[in-house]
């Protein structure tokens, strides 16, 4: 983590059985090595060594030193202690935090002299969910134009039959429109905004109304007219 506008990292050492101690460590934007962030953080814990002090505010995140964390620790509390045969054991609030640390610091240690802003994270099967976020479900191909490969203008796309034209369309409270009802009602809309419509100027409706049955009809018939709707 870093401060907003500063390359430096916002966190504090707890030294064993001591108060936690505010450590700066100076980050290089936009691409830093994994040697360099190491040498950055040796030099400051050099300087720590016999400028000491404690730190009056809480910091976003805090390394305790062989210490036990919390029952409950609170995002950004870590310990770290050494275990067996010098291996350096790092304990943090939840398993995937860890697992964060474990998948990041052993692409820092294969590559150190690469970017570590550029370094993964998190779990490849996290990075592939997080990309498919926003990702369209929906299959445009049948509202494509087969020579162009354009989607097919909504005047266009709302122009062709409906297949059961009983069917409910829109509901709301109060009121229940079929599809013939809703296309009757957007016809209407469609020839009173063609009508209206200035040649030079944009293709561009506002519609100001308040919720109910009508909204359906009039978005419907701005859009079979080939014009954008504002509401």
């Amino acid at each position: 983590q870093r401060r907003r506008s500063f390359g430096a990292v916002t966190t504090a050492v707890v030294p064993k059985g001591g108060k936690p101690i505010e450590v700066d460590v100076e980050l290089d934007l936009p691409c830093m090595t994994f040697v360099q962030f190491v040498q950055a953080v040796d030099k400051t814990l050099q300087t720590l060594a016999t400028t000491a002090a404690a730190t009056a505010e809480n910091p976003e995140l805090t390394f305790a030193w062989d210490q036990a964390l919390p029952e409950e620790p609170t995002p950004g509390q870590w310990a770290v202690k050494l275990g067996v045969q010098n291996h350096l054991i790092v304990t943090g609030p939840s398993l995937d935090e860890e697992n964060s640390f474990r998948i990041l610091f052993e692409a820092c240690a294969a590559s150190p002299e690469a970017n570590i802003w550029e370094m993964p994270a998190i779990p490849e099967n996290c990075t592939q969910t997080v990309l498919g976020w926003g990702v369209a479900a929906k299959d445009f191909a049948k509202y494509q134009d087969p020579t162009s490969q354009k989607l097919v203008p909504v005047p266009q796309l709302l122009a062709g039959p409906f297949a059961n034209p009983q069917a409910d369309a829109v509901a709301g409270d109060g009121f229940c429109l079929s599809y013939q009802t809703l296309f009757e009602r957007a016809a209407v809309v469609q020839s009173a905004v063609l009508a209206a419509a200035d040649p030079k100027r944009t293709k561009t409706a506002i519609i100001y109304m308040p919720r109910g049955e009508a909204i359906a009809p009039a978005f419907l018939g701005v859009l079979r007219a080939g014009f954008q709707v504002v509401p």
